[in-house]
């Protein structure tokens, strides 16, 4: 099994155990990470050039369904030995058969999805932790600005005081969620340079010349073989009388040697002669040349804005060639989706810092608010997609929202079971608004970037990201620029503190890598309801830990009695999904393989006209 094997239609037939060895192939020598699917494919690759040349051989010597047989053969064959050769970092892990159906409901991708979900609630868990202490640590060292500007007695101890944040003093929540946005845009320039490497004009004529020298040396190969098979068997006898005979005709053709000697050394003197002459002709004639002159700043800038400009136009050349062969119209259809994306997910941090401000709302509470975002995707996917609508009446989504609606009942349990109930409405509310727009962001990722095919390389997830951060870069200063003239954010002061630029590049990091994992998930899962369930995996190992060191307790308890209530639904949900979909999957492949075998029966008409047409006419 290659690492991170794709979900599309060729692995689920092999899935279901159908014996189409063309769809075999293609899954095993389909590349998504090229540091573990490279021996896959590079066999794959070697086994359809030694079929194809075996099916010419056959051609010439047998009919062609002997050729096609021997060559399905060699395809299976190659698919086993590279699906062999290519076990993949992930097969090194334990068993994971005793986990719920949640996380592997499609075979081949079960440990992939585990990791990438784990993942991504460890980095997300570690993002929303230095956001929140960057967050605290900025509000209290502006609250202590304006207390020493402002003065106050001694005694009250100032300089000491840590006070209550208010939301007024939270003033760069949209800065500190813009720039780890920014800094997405150099996946972009990494997937930009993978895709010129293999779409490049100069590397296709490279590959283009490549093969015609391998044509050239099979044909030159076989030439040789047909030409000394023929001379072998021609006899010596007609070899040296042809041999004597060209002797004699070179000997009367050629003239005598010293009249050739002569002829050609006057003929040397003459043309000499004339090129001297029209050389210097020319000399006289042409002006003389103009001054060179220096080459200045502006023209070596015009030099290099014309090769940017040539290798931008190279770039977006790849880049479209790339994405149609995605079945994408082009670049700017992509752009469009990214931009909108990035707005969302933009929109959903600067949510969840503004409630983070607010008096009476601790980190705590409003994760928990924000944790509810599973519904949201419930609601948005049942309105974005008919066939998630119409499962929505079933029994089987009742269950999803019933497991949801425990899930987040459990999760504002565990939240609040130490911090209190939350003491601002507005803050309530910046939470769930986060909440809706991630729900919203996974929701139109999967629906409508993706257009709900899990078939697309990881160098589709960097080129999306990238081009999100692209976005971010090109547009999306417009509102820092509307919060700043309104006086809602207020660009620092001045330089920051090593803690608080360590805090910011910490949380760049997470956020870059928190958004590429997330689009990896939704990628190899195939509703993005799987996805928001990850949010609720940290938070019964936390109140776990709490039990153990004796803290917690009480409504910490029956959150994580909810929690686990919630998971079991929806394993027990996903467990008959994925029965249903195998079986599908057997009767879409049984279907697919009948087809075939009646392709290549002969037509009954055809062999009716023939046997009509040999008949005697009476």
């Amino acid at each position: 099994m290659a690492f991170f094997e794709p979900l599309g239609a060729g692995s689920s037939l092999a899935a279901a155990g159908s014996t189409d060895t063309a769809a075999a192939a293609a899954v095993a020598a389909e590349p998504l990470l090229p540091a573990a699917a490279a021996p896959a494919a590079a066999a794959a690759a070697a086994a359809a050039g030694g079929a194809a040349a075996h099916s010419r051989r056959a051609s010439r010597s047998s009919s062609a369904a002997a050729a096609a047989a021997d060559a399905e053969a060699a395809a299976a064959a190659a698919a086993a030995a590279a699906a062999e050769e290519a076990p993949g970092l992930l097969q090194l892990l334990p068993s994971l058969s005793l986990l719920p159906p949640l996380l592997h409901r499609y075979a081949g991708t079960s440990k992939e999805s585990l990791l990438v979900g784990l993942l991504c609630c460890c980095i997300n868990v570690l993002l929303y932790l230095t956001n929140g202490v960057l967050t605290r640590v900025l509000q209290q060292q502006q609250q202590q600005q304006q207390q020493q500007q402002q003065g106050c007695p001694g005694a009250a101890g100032c300089g000491v005081r840590t006070p209550q944040p208010l939301a007024e003093n939270l003033r760069v929540p949209y800065l500190m969620v813009w720039v780890p946005q920014v800094c997405q845009i150099v996946f972009l320039f990494v997937a930009v340079h993978l895709i010129k490497q293999k779409y490049s004009p100069q590397q296709q004529q490279q590959q283009q010349q490549q093969q015609q020298q391998q044509q050239c040396r099979l044909i030159s190969m076989q030439d040789m073989r047909a030409a000394c098979s023929s001379s072998s068997s021609s006899s010596s006898s007609s070899s040296s009388s042809l041999a004597e005979e060209s002797e004699g005709l070179y000997a009367a053709l050629m003239p005598p040697e010293g009249s050739s000697k002569a002829a050609a050394e006057e003929d040397l003197e003459l043309a000499a002669a004339a090129a001297a002459a029209a050389a210097a002709a020319a000399a006289a004639a042409a002006p003389p040349p103009p001054p060179r002159r220096p080459a200045t700043a502006a023209a070596a800038a015009a030099a290099a804005a014309a090769a940017v400009w040539r290798e931008a136009r190279r770039s977006y050349w790849c880049v479209e060639v790339y994405l149609q062969e995605l079945q994408y119209e082009g670049l700017q259809q992509v752009f469009v989706g990214c931009l909108l994306l990035s707005c969302l997910y933009t929109l959903q941090g600067w949510c969840w810092g503004v409630a983070v401000g607010f008096r009476g709302m601790s980190i705590s509470a409003v994760t928990a608010v924000y944790s509810t975002n599973p519904l949201f995707v419930f609601v948005f996917s049942c309105c974005c997609s008919r066939a998630a609508a119409a499962a929505a009446a079933a029994a089987a989504a009742a269950q999803q929202a019933v497991a949801l609606l425990l899930g987040s009942l459990g999760v504002a349990l565990i939240a609040y079971s130490n911090q209190g109930e939350p003491q601002s409405a507005a803050g309530v509310a910046f939470a769930a608004a986060a909440a809706a727009a991630y729900g919203l962001f996974e929701v139109l990722y999967k629906f409508y970037l993706l257009q709900q095919r899990s078939s697309h390389p990881p160098l589709f997830e960097l080129l999306v990201s990238g081009l999100m951060g692209a976005a971010a870069l090109l547009l999306l200063w417009l509102p820092l620029l509307l919060l700043l003239l309104l006086g809602w954010e207020a660009p620092p002061a001045g330089c920051p503190s090593p803690l608080v630029a360590f805090l910011l590049l910490l949380s760049c990091c997470c956020s870059a890598a928190y958004c590429l994992l997330l689009q990896l998930a939704l990628l190899l899962l195939p509703s993005p309801l799987l996805v928001a369930f990850c949010f609720f995996l940290s938070l019964p190992a936390a109140a776990a830990a709490d039990a153990l060191r004796g803290e917690g307790g009480g409504a910490g308890s029956i959150g994580l009695a909810f929690v686990a209530f919630a998971l079991l639904i929806a394993a027990a949900n996903e467990a008959s999904l994925k029965d249903a979909e195998q079986q599908q999957q057997a009767a879409a492949a049984a279907e697919q393989q009948q087809q075939q075998q009646l392709l290549l029966l002969p037509d009954a008409g055809d062999a009716r006209s023939s046997s009509e047409d040999l008949l005697p006419i009476a």
